[in-house]
């Protein structure tokens, strides 16, 4: 993508988009595609979701790491929305 000024946030967020884009826009299409009978009884995305957990589970470090970068993700998403908002609130 090389959106990042090089630095370790650069590559973090850069990262973090890539990642957050690139599995959404795959399960969103293979679940637009599949036909109507698949996974009989199952919530298709669901299903997906499940199978994208099961190719990212051999990658993701342990425990604690996971801990931290799941901290770090939804600290980054809160400041997002919060700096969002009040973009918002200061142009109305």
């Amino acid at each position: 993508m090389g959106i990042s000024d090089g630095s370790e946030a650069g590559d973090f967020v850069e990262a973090a988009i890539r990642l957050g884009v690139m599995p959404t826009d795959l399960a969103t299409g293979l679940h637009d595609d599949l036909p109507e009978v698949s996974f009989p009884g199952e919530e298709p995305m669901r299903v997906l979701l499940e199978m994208l957990l099961g190719t990212l589970r051999p990658v993701i470090a342990g425990p604690t790491v996971v801990r931290t970068a799941t901290l770090l993700l939804d600290a980054a998403g809160d400041r997002v929305v919060d700096d969002l908002r009040e973009a918002q609130r200061r142009a109305s």
